[in-house]
This record gives structure tokens, sequence and C-alpha cells, in this order.
């Protein structure tokens, strides 16, 4: 008697189950759409999508697998919904429309590691501590009349390397390390404006300990670039976490260079020393801080300047790399730009450099530097975002509480039904003659990201690149070494996306050499 009631109770239960699932797929039968999720491809146990990530270059793979699943597709990375954004359309939802909702960012090993458990812009979650830091960045660190102050400065370095590039043309080779030259600038112009220091060239502090720290710097990029294991598998021990130890070392090192400046700083305070130049950033930050500012402590602006020193140095350099490079392997483009800094600068051209104040009167560069983000955005996958709420009519599909949320920007712009049968080709003219941006307003191309999570150092960005451009394109022609061609169809992948292969060029000065 017992057996037959325990079977029953058990049938009962089954039944009890099947009335409830079948109550619930009514329900959403009479709601069509507003609590589906968006399609998925086929997942494996306990890992879910992730193996699809190991083959290629994440955004090269989610880009195929979204002209199969949609613009908006949803995964699984271990035990972590994943939702991917891959067209315009999608972008704006997450970015715009239900901003508010998909501001966070999901906890991750980098935030733990690099910027002390998300004291930082980038990566810290959505909330006061971040609205702080964000609201000193923009309202303090990076406006406008700031970055203006540092106008000389910026002049003053790409001048340095233009004059450097001319005792390449003594050497034996003559062959011109692109990205080692691009990387140097961008790290000279960053650390001036944040330390009051630079590190490669004539005066510069230290050439040899500069280019062991910017290896850490692509060492960061390129490890953060990895899929954690630790993110999507919490459970695990620390230690079988392959890239776990690499990010601590990493870090160590960048942390005990920011906090040597920060050490230098204090003392000069203390010491009532005036430094070089007008306040710098860490300055404006250790005013703040012994100012009576209680959120922002030693690792916020550890943190905050991790954020910058390594981006400013990097995506601004692999936006230049990308541009030269394309613009070099296009010698029409390279002559149109010629051109217009030529009839920009007047007769006396070969005697002048391009300034900051000439750069608006220069809508083809402008193409070019705007055709370059589009087709080379130096963040493919735009910093993850997280969903703080559950949202039901994201173009029709319900994304969950706490669904990471990735911008594929690289599928983006590469959108033929936003861009045309030629989107694959890097063609400048498509920015003339229209006002279509690239600076978060419009969502054909993201690649500074829009609304609140948008990149704060977007207008420096933009002005380095610029100015650094035109310099190089005037002042110097430019080709391939013999035996070598430019190939910009093949990527090497980390957060920032890199030429497979370092430009190298060899370098002839059209201008008189006083110049420079």
């Amino acid at each position: 008697m017992t057996v037959r009631r325990k079977v029953f109770q058990f049938y009962q239960s089954v039944s009890s189950l099947m009335i409830f699932f079948l109550a619930e797929l009514a329900v959403v039968t009479k709601e069509p759409r507003l609590h589906i999720f968006p399609d998925r491809p086929i997942g494996l146990p306990l890992i879910g999508h992730l193996h699809l990530l190991f083959a290629n270059p994440p955004h090269t793979v989610l880009q195929r697998l979204s002209a199969r699943h949609g613009p908006i597709m949803s995964l699984r990375f271990g035990h972590v919904p994943v939702v991917v954004a891959s067209s315009p359309a999608a972008a704006k939802e997450f970015l715009k429309t239900h901003d508010a909702a998909f501001a966070s960012r999901p906890l991750s090993a980098v935030g733990r590691i690099f910027v002390h458990y998300n004291a930082d812009i980038a990566f810290a979650p959505y909330g006061d501590s971040w609205r702080h830091l964000r609201k000193i960045a923009t309202l303090e660190l990076l406006t406008a009349r700031r970055i203006d102050m540092f106008q000389g400065a910026r002049m003053e370095e790409v001048r340095s390397m233009c004059q450097s590039l001319l005792g390449v043309n003594n050497c034996e080779t003559g062959i011109v390390d692109v990205r080692g030259r691009l990387s140097a600038l961008t790290f000279n112009l960053i650390t001036f404006m944040l330390m009051g220091k630079r590190y490669f060239g004539k005066d510069a502090e230290n050439d040899e300990g500069a280019k062991k720290f910017l290896n850490v710097i692509a060492g960061t990029f390129e490890v953060c670039g990895e899929f954690p294991i630790g993110d999507y598998f919490p459970w695990l021990p620390k230690f079988l976490d392959p890239a776990e130890h690499r990010m601590h070392s990493l870090a160590k090192s960048l942390h005990e260079f920011l906090m040597d400046n920060i050490s230098e700083h204090e003392n000069k305070r203390n010491n009532s020393e005036k430094n070089s130049t007008e306040d710098d950033f860490l300055d404006i930050l250790l005013s703040l801080r012994d100012n009576g500012d209680e959120r922002l402590q030693n690792k916020n602006i550890i943190s905050v300047m991790t954020n910058l020193v390594a981006a400013g140095t990097e995506t601004s350099a692999v936006t230049l790399e990308w541009a030269m490079a394309e613009s070099i392997k296009n010698p029409t483009i390279a002559a149109k730009a010629r051109e217009e800094i030529e009839l920009v600068l007047g007769e006396k051209w070969m005697t002048k450099m391009v300034e900051e104040h000439d750069l608006s009167q220069l809508t083809y560069l402008q193409a070019i530097v705007k055709e370059t983000l589009r087709l080379h955005p130096a963040v493919p996958l735009l910093v993850p975002h997280q969903s703080t709420q559950p949202v039901s009519n994201v173009m029709g599909y319900h994304i969950p509480r706490g669904t990471t949320v990735l911008i594929n920007a690289y599928a983006i712009a590469r959108d033929t039904s936003a861009w045309g049968d030629d989107a694959l080709l890097f063609r400048p003219e498509r920015f003339l003659g229209t006002d279509l941006d690239i600076r978060g307003r419009d969502f054909e191309a993201v690649p500074f990201g829009s609304g609140r999570r948008q990149c704060p150092g977007m207008a420096l960005a933009l002005t380095t690149v610029h100015l650094t451009l035109a310099n190089l394109l005037h002042g110097f022609e430019w080709r391939e070494p013999s035996g070598e061609s430019i190939d910009t169809s093949k990527e090497q992948y980390g957060l920032t996306l890199l030429m497979a292969n370092k430009l190298r060029l060899i370098s002839t000065p059209r201008l008189e050499q006083s110049t420079f």
C-alpha cells in the first residue's frame, strides 16, 4: 500500500508540473514576444557557448553567428546569460532607448585585479561611486578647457616625433617601426597630461623603463581581451584560471608605476614645490582627495589613472596605425589628404606643420579618421554592459536582470544594410557630404560607445589622432620596404584590435627640414 501511495504521489507531482508548465506556456502564447528570449545557437552542457570563442577572434565568431541568429542573439558563457547586439538598431536599444537599465558592468577579473575591485570609471558597476568618478573625469580632467591647456604639449610632441623620423633616413635600413613610434607618442602625451612627465625622446625621464611599461600596457590589453574562466565559473579555484596569474603580475607593474608617481607628487606638494607645468591630472586628483573628498582614495586615484594611461596610450596608437596603413595602402587617399592640407596651409605649405586650429577645415582627413574608426574600431567588442533590471521589450525580446550585454562594434560597422555592399572597403568618401557621426549620436558606428558609459576621453583621442595623422601624411612620403606589402585583412585580437603584423614603412621628408 505504501509503495502504491508513493507511486501515486510521484505521478501526481509530475502531473502538477506538467499543468503548471502548460499554463505558463499559454500565458506566453497570449503575450507574443514579450517574454520571448532572443534566438541562440546550440550550446554544450556546463560551458554553454564558451567553446565557440576559442577558434577565432570572438568579434568575428559573434558576427557570423548573428548573421544566422539575428541582430540580438542570446548565449550562455558558463552560468552567465549573455546577449549580443550586432546591428545599429540593436545597439540603439541598449545604448539609448534602455540605456539606464543596461548602464552597469558585470563583475569581472579585470575589474577585481586591475582597478581595485571596480574602483574606477571603465569597469565599475553603475552606482553612486561610479557617478562620482565619472563626474570628476568630465568636469575636472577631460574638459575642453583642460584639453586646450595642453595644446602646445601635443604640438611639441608631434614635432619631436617628426624630427626623430628625419634621423631614421640616415640609418642603414631607414625602416620605421610605425607602431612603436605611435605608442611612444601617445604614451608621452598622456603621461605629460597626467603626471607632467615625458618618457621617450629628448629630455625623457626613462626611455628603457618606459619601453618595458609599454609592453606591460600591451600585455594588459591582450589579457583583458580574453574570456577569463573565473568570470563564468566563479566557484572554480582561482589558480585554475590561466589568465589570473598573468593579470596579477601585469597589475602589480601598473600599480607600482603609478604609485611611484603619486608618491613623487605628494612629496612635491609637501615640500611646496611647484610642478613644471600647470596642475596635471594627478595634481587635481590629489587636491580633491586632500580637500575632503572621502570617495576619492588612493585606490580610486590609481584605478582612474590606470584607465587613462592604458586606454589613452593603446587605443589612439592602434587607430593611428590602422589609419596610416589604409592611407599608404591606397595612394589616392594619401594624395587627397595632402592636397587638402596644402590648400588649407596656403602657398608656404612646405614650411608649415599642421596645427590644431587647422583641423576643423580638413574634412577629408576627418573622413579618413571616421572610416578608420568604422572599419577598424579600436575596441571591437565594447566593454560589456549588464542589465540592472528586467527589460521586456528590446526589439520585442525579454532581457532578464543580470544579463551581460556585448555590443559588437565590429559587426555593426560592417552591416551591409547600414553601409551598403561596399561595407568592407576602406572608403572615406562615404562620410563626405553627410552629418553621420561616430561620436555616439548615430549607431551605424559606435567606436566610443554611447550613452552613460560612453568613453569620456573621446575628444582628447580624436584631437590626438587628427593632429598626428595630418602631420605624418603632410610631412613625409611613405612606402613599404622592398618585398613587403601592407596587409589590413588580418587582425591580432585583444581588448584592442591590432594589425596582425606591425606596420613597417620607409619615410622620405616632403617639407624643408627646418620646418620640424
